[in-house]
């Protein structure tokens, strides 16, 4: 039975963690039953085919595994800073899924919790433009160029660079912005998590226009002889974008079925509109969408819940205006 003081399976006799299978000896490095930080792991060892040495293996006992599953439901009822819109147990991906509500900012959280070790992180935003100056995807760029407690030039480069991750990116679409992570290991993932909330709710993009001026839009001069240019990351890409026939085909068919509303407006931007953005319009633009009332956060994996609602709690900005 699970040890409901600290959620893992501790009885060896009612759940046997540890056993000889298939010819192949397993010893147990923790003879008392207690895991630490990685309970109900089971370490196996198994000659090569030339007998030379060893190779360790991991693997999760699954009984265990649900039961820390249960035991952390438990837990997420009992949190005081969060409502529980809806429970359900999602079969097709084995998981207990969970909508939540955080009481102080309007926040919704979607946990799937299940033995998958490769844990996923997302927050997004609600991000409709009004125009084709391209603020929604300048600002995704943006925020990942440093924040209040990871004042790095890039740190999105940075964590591509240097971390565990098995997914990070960011992506604008025609009517939200996302930003999603993913990692097998658990303190990396930490890692993740709270640069990309630090990232999306604290950006240096009010102590530096300059981020601004980079990744959108400014002017240029090579040579005083030489005629004035517009460059910035996301013009140049958009640049890009532009010169592909099958994209001017597709941008020009959403622009006739939607000409009225978001979707007939170019989210990524359109270079000869990209320059009519201003700095106070893009501050303007994270001010009124990037708010915890208007963000939709997921997670999913074998992970702790509590713990990472906790950080998701402590993470959001103290403004409470609601978006309107």
């Amino acid at each position: 039975a699970p040890d409901q003081s600290k959620g893992q399976c501790t009885d060896r006799e009612e759940i046997p963690v540890w056993k000889e299978k298939d010819g192949l000896h397993r010893e147990d490095p923790d003879p008392e039953g207690t895991y630490g930080d990685e309970p109900c792991k089971e370490e196996s060892f198994r000659d090569d085919h030339q007998g030379n040495h060893r190779i360790k293996a991991w693997s999760y006992d699954l009984q265990c595994i649900k039961e820390r599953i249960a035991f952390m439901s438990q837990n997420l009822e009992k949190l005081t800073a969060y409502e529980i819109l809806e429970k359900r147990q999602i079969k097709d991906l084995n998981s207990e899924g969970y909508l939540l509500k955080h009481k102080r900012t309007g926040a919704h959280i979607t946990l799937l919790l299940n033995d998958d070790e490769n844990k996923v992180f997302y927050i997004g935003f609600r991000t409709p433009p009004k125009d084709s100056t391209g603020v929604a995807h300048i600002l995704e760029h943006s925020v990942l160029c440093g924040s209040k407690n990871f004042p790095v030039k890039d740190p999105f480069i940075e964590l591509a660079k240097g971390s565990l991750n098995t997914f990070l990116n960011a992506m604008t679409y025609p009517d939200k912005t996302v930003y999603p992570v993913a990692s097998c290991n658990d303190t990396d993932f930490k890692n993740l998590v709270h640069v990309y909330l630090d990232a999306v709710f604290y950006p240096n993009i009010y102590k530096e226009e300059k981020i601004f001026r980079q990744e959108g839009w400014h002017y240029e001069l090579e040579n005083k002889e030489d005629d004035l240019k517009i460059n910035g990351v996301v013009y140049n890409e958009m640049k890009g974008a532009f010169s592909s026939p099958d994209d001017v085909a597709e941008r020009e068919i959403m622009n006739s079925l939607y000409p009225d509303i978001t979707y007939g407006l170019e989210s990524g931007g359109d270079p000869e509109d990209i320059p009519d953005l201003t700095y106070e319009e893009f501050l303007s633009f994270h001010q009124r969408y990037y708010h915890p009332s208007n963000s939709y956060i997921y997670l999913y994996g074998n992970l702790d819940a509590e713990e990472y609602l906790s950080l998701i709690h402590i993470s959001e900005p103290t403004r409470l205006r609601c978006i309107s």
